[in-house]
């Protein structure tokens, strides 16, 4: 997670939620440990914005308040990152306060093109969908699947928000 103007810590929203809510938190904080020689970064929150923009907007803006110098925010998804711009915003803050979304919807990639959320790991549901089909015809051959299979996102940054032809 980027941080900007020399601020020293960063925050989590969201981290209740399904599995995959689950693992993009749990990651985020196995990520930041792996910067350890990072001294200047300290995690700060951990709170939940369960997924959704009103809870989330609470959650940053207590985050906020308890931790004036938080510089970045890690939403796990863009309603999450959507609450969050807009208790910043509230605030007159948001231009100090990196934030980082997940899912790649359409609001959440125009605020990346905004300028508002930094970038976000883009799913893909069309190779989502061809996967589970491919599984689903070997598990009805009789082939053993694995316990997971996971597909790879991808980070959507202002640059390719500024390509994407379905934004305004």
């Amino acid at each position: 997670l980027a941080v900007r103007g020399g601020k020293d810590q960063t925050g989590s929203s969201n981290r209740q939620g399904g599995v995959g809510a689950s693992r993009r938190g749990d990651g985020f904080k196995e990520g930041r440990r792996g910067l350890g020689k990072v001294k200047d970064v300290e995690m700060s929150a951990d709170l939940p914005g369960l997924g959704a923009r009103d809870r989330s907007y609470a959650a940053a803006k207590d985050m906020r308040q308890a931790h004036p110098g938080i510089g970045g925010i890690f939403c796990i998804n863009d309603p999450t990152a959507l609450g969050a711009i807009a208790a910043l915003e509230a605030v007159g803050k948001l231009d100090q306060v990196v934030l980082v979304g997940f899912d790649g919807q359409p609001e959440g990639k125009q605020a990346i093109k905004d300028g508002k959320i930094f970038a976000d790991p883009i799913q893909f549901p069309d190779r989502l969908g061809r996967e589970v089909v491919k599984m689903f015809v070997k598990y009805t051959e009789g082939e053993e699947l694995p316990r997971e299979h996971l597909i790879p996102t991808a980070l959507y940054f202002k640059e390719d928000a500024m390509k994407d032809p379905n934004l305004k």
